[in-house]
């Protein structure tokens, strides 16, 4: 079990990233879906369920980093 656990998965709207953000979200964890704005990270946060959110950013951009990293640390799932 990973309750209690934030997680940040880059990439998690589709393919390695998003089997990973499942499989935090099945075993308990909390989990920021961390993709580009145009990818499916909204249906695959809503398909995940209460402990999943999308954060649309780009991983090159600081401020949008920056922004996955305070919803994982904050707790806002």
């Amino acid at each position: 079990m990973t309750f209690g656990l934030s997680s940040i998965v880059t990439g998690a709207a589709s393919g390695l990233g998003r089997a990973t953000a499942s499989a935090l979200a099945a075993r308990g964890g909390k989990v920021v879906i961390f993709d580009l704005p145009n990818s499916d990270g909204q249906a695959v946060a809503k398909e995940l369920g209460p402990n999943a959110i999308f954060c649309p950013g780009d991983v090159t951009n600081p401020e949008d980093a920056k922004k996955a990293a305070e919803l994982a640390a904050n707790g806002k799932l």
